[in-house]
């Protein structure tokens, strides 16, 4: 698994269905956590690994589906959960966690959607099975249209007074969760993606004073270009620099690509819940939707920065294509038209440009912008002589390299092909015609083109087959084409960066194509006509027709072979003569084939066998492991017994000692017993233990114990318990005290002593905080699981207060990860 996903177990499948399940029944609109669904998938990919059978699997695959279809609509399986699950599955592939075998994987003929071309491809049977069909698909890509029409259809209205108070006020937000306010209050006044604003995009000033430069764009690779504030430029910028430079967020800008997602994936969630928070009341949730998100104020500045800057005799739409960085033929722009504005009446506000006659208008973009975006990278692509040299002494060194994302970045570079294609997908053969070329065809296709390569054919040869030899790269040969370039092409990029001076894989391959040229198609020859069948065939009809004695060459004896074939059928008799040789070997052949059927037949029915003992030994796996778990004793109920018995003795002796100081207290009217009683009495008084101390209550301070100097000794009544306050700074909450059978046992006790602990820890080191749940009772700090849970029940509401005020967002996984052996020395050493 990837870094993003748990390695460990903390529920079982059970456990974790039965919460999912009962969150179903209270109708309870969080279903699974985001710690649970990593989990129910690890469970998954664990019950997937020892399955071979694809009927096994395809029932595994549709029973989670059918599980995941219990709690969330079809949309949101098919577009948000199953691709998590696909992810894992591809990841434990590529990890070998889930070894491929010829009996769980399959080849297919793929054929592209855009270009039509068909490919082989091979894949898991849970790739195959963990998804709808295509019919599926389009009906919820139509619904989102119809969802996307009727949101149109029905804007909602929003102040832009209001709107632009608040961000103003989360951008100079001072509290706890100022990091999170400030990315909001970013976010809404540029319009830019959270992952934008967090790590990847780069702010400078512009020329307007309502203009940034941005670079960074996270859906493509583009120049960095112009985009509208929403506040003066030169006031937001100092926020922008003063958040990219807390000691919070700047880390991020040195994390790879996949654990940066990671990361601003856990931050988005959290910023979500504090936009919810602060704009509820002021930007309605969409259509369908009961909260707001932080991409929903993209919307929303597209709509306020048209009513500031789109000049009244411009249509919105293009004004906001431009400057949301979107293509001109892109159809996303539509998706953003969400909101309209309103007045403090609610009245719509149909003006737009209101700020050019103050701010001057913004400047135009070229009317072909995509055009002299390509200019100005041609220009910058023109390479010198001694560059050009150096290019193709660096090209020939990585084709000879030891590392095999060198060779397949040289690769790249002087063939124009994709990874999947130099895996997998494609054939490469020598061109006797041309030593600086290749023949280059699909796995399935007999269409050769000639590929030009821009070294030697016999280099790019080698380094094909060398790369495939490469240890570390075995794995890709089982993959998919995507995931083969999805894996690769960051890694090449890199390559490229150091290596070559261009600025993307885009402008390497224009490079080649420069230099190569199209492919152009190459006909086949005769010697050509035969490639395509296998080495058997041809070595059968090459003996067939020696012995009709035909000649000439490969076309010449295959069509000689057809018109003999021809003339058979044809003949009055219909009897191949006794002296042909073919009458054996047509007999042989319809005995064959009398015995194929048979043998598929046979196969057929031993595949239905063994998919029924398959899953007949699943059931009874599940079962014996059921019936295991029944059998063995209940550990837990045994403790709970004997905690229970504890109680009772403690209680017991607690209400005798109350008996005891009762008979003390209202014995003042007795005579004063004799001094053999009163040594006795004073015998049996011990000093009260823990468990009376907290059944006494203190005398209030306002009500003054009465003094009497004239009794003895014997009579004086014992000194009331004094409840220490707990030591440390007043920023914490005390350990919670409470009433219950469970609190005068040591656990219990135990258990508030490590809450003031921890409470102490975290406020002595901020930077490496621990929520108190009950895994880290029991795990750390070896308190019984039933006492844990119980401690843990009755202080909920003073746990969760505790953990908000150190901005503890959730406390499963708070922990995860963390070393607690320093924690566990600090609560010893106090």
């Amino acid at each position: 698994m990837t870094s993003a996903f748990l390695d460990s177990y903390d529920l079982t499948r059970e456990e974790i269905i039965a919460r999912y399940r009962s969150r179903i029944v209270a109708s309870k609109r969080s279903k699974l956590s985001k710690g649970e669904l990593e989990q129910l998938i690890l469970h998954f990919i664990e019950g997937l690994k020892t399955l071979c059978e694809p009927s096994v699997i395809k029932l595994l695959c549709d029973a989670e589906i059918a599980l995941l279809q219990e709690g969330y609509a079809q949309s949101t399986v098919a577009f948000d959960y199953l691709p998590k699950y696909r992810k894992a599955i591809e990841n434990a592939i590529a990890s070998k966690i889930i070894p491929i075998t010829a009996t769980n994987s399959h080849h297919y003929i793929h054929t592209q959607r855009v270009t039509g071309i068909e490919e082989e491809r091979s894949e898991h049977y849970a790739l195959t099975y963990l998804k709808y069909d295509e019919a599926t698909y389009e009906s919820l890509d139509s619904r989102s249209q119809q969802i996307n029409r009727h949101r149109q259809l029905t804007l909602k209205g929003v102040n832009p007074n209001q709107y632009l108070e608040q961000l103003h006020h989360l951008l100079q937000s001072q509290d706890q969760f100022a990091l999170h306010h400030q990315a909001i209050a970013i976010a809404g006044l540029t319009g830019r993606r959270i992952g934008e604003v967090v790590a990847r995009g780069k702010f400078t000033l512009s020329t307007h004073p309502y203009l940034l430069r941005f670079l960074g764009h996270s859906k493509t690779e583009r120049d960095a270009y112009d985009i509208v504030t929403l506040i003066p430029a030169s006031e937001l910028l100092p926020f922008i620099d003063q958040f990219r430079s807390s000691s919070e967020i700047k880390p991020l800008n040195q994390l790879e690509p996949e654990e940066l997602a990671t990361q601003i994936n856990k931050f988005n969630v959290q910023i979500n819940r504090e936009c919810n928070k602060h704009l509820a009341e002021i930007v309605p949730a969409l259509e369908g939707k009961e909260n707001i998100s932080v991409h929903n104020l993209r919307s929303l500045w597209g709509v306020i920065a048209a009513y500031f800057f789109c000049p009244p005799s411009s249509h919105e739409y293009p004004f906001l294509q431009h400057y949301l960085g979107h293509v001109m033929e892109s159809s996303a722009t539509g998706h953003y038209f969400r909101y309209r504005l309103v007045d403090a009446a609610g009245d719509y506000l149909e003006d737009r440009g209101i700020l050019i006659p103050s701010q001057g208008e913004l400047p135009k973009p070229p009317a072909d912008e995509g055009h002299s975006t390509q200019s100005r990278r041609d220009e910058n692509n023109c390479i010198t002589d001694s560059v050009y040299t150096n290019i193709s002494e660096e090209r020939e060194r990585l084709l000879n390299s030891d590392n095999y994302l060198e060779v397949l970045t040289g690769l790249m570079a002087v063939t124009g092909r994709t990874p999947a294609e130099l895996f997998k997908s494609a054939v490469f053969k020598p061109d006797a015609s041309d030593p600086r070329a290749v023949l280059f065809s699909s796995t399935i296709t007999n269409v050769h083109y000639r590929l030009v390569t821009l070294v030697d054919a016999i280099l790019v040869l080698e380094a094909i087959q060398r790369l495939k030899k490469f240890q570390e790269a075995q794995f890709l040969l089982y993959q998919t084409p995507e995931f083969i370039d999805s894996h690769c092409l960051p890694n090449v990029q890199q390559v490229i960066a150091k290596h070559f001076p261009y600025q993307n894989i885009e402008e390497m391959k224009d490079a080649y194509h420069q230099g190569a040229g199209p492919l152009t198609l190459v006909p086949l020859n005769d010697d050509d006509t035969l490639i395509q069948l296998s080495p058997e065939m041809r070595t059968q009809l090459m003996a067939i027709a020696d012995r009709l004695s035909f000649k000439g060459s490969h076309t010449d004896i295959i069509n000689a072979l057809l018109d003999w074939v021809t003339t058979q059928l044809d003949s009055q008799s219909g009897q191949i003569p006794s002296s042909s040789p073919l009458l054996a070997t047509s007999s042989v052949m319809e005995t064959v084939n009398y015995q194929a059927q048979t043998l598929s037949w046979l196969t057929t029915e031993v595949t239905h066998l063994r998919q029924q003992v398959s899953q007949l030994e699943l059931e009874n796996r599940e079962l014996n492991s059921q019936l295991h778990a029944a059998n063995q004793p209940n550990c837990e109920l045994e403790h709970l017994k004997e905690d229970h018995a504890a109680l009772e003795h403690s209680l017991k002796a607690a209400n005798q000692k109350i008996e005891q100081f009762k008979r003390l207290l209202f014995d003042e009217d007795q005579p004063t017993p004799p001094p053999q009683t009163t040594s006795s009495r004073d015998d049996n008084l011990s000093p009260p233990t823990a468990s009376f101390q907290c059944v006494i209550v203190p005398t209030p301070s306002h009500e003054a114990p009465p003094s009497t100097p004239s009794q003895s000794p014997s009579e004086k009544i014992p000194p009331q318990p004094t409840h220490k306050k707990p030591t440390g700074s007043s920023n914490y909450p005390p350990a919670p005290l409470r009433t219950g059978v469970s609190q005068s046992s040591r656990a219990y006790q135990r258990a508030n002593a490590i809450f003031e602990k921890i409470q102490q820890w975290n406020q002595q080191h901020p930077q490496s905080t621990f929520a108190l749940n009950a895994g880290l009772l029991e795990q750390t700090f070896g308190i019984h699981r039933a006492v844990a849970k119980e401690w843990i029940t009755q202080n909920r509401e003073l746990i969760e207060q505790y953990h908000l005020s150190i901005g503890v967002g959730n406390a499963r996984g708070h922990n995860r990860g963390k070393d607690t052996t320093p924690l566990q020395a600090f609560v010893r050493e106090q």
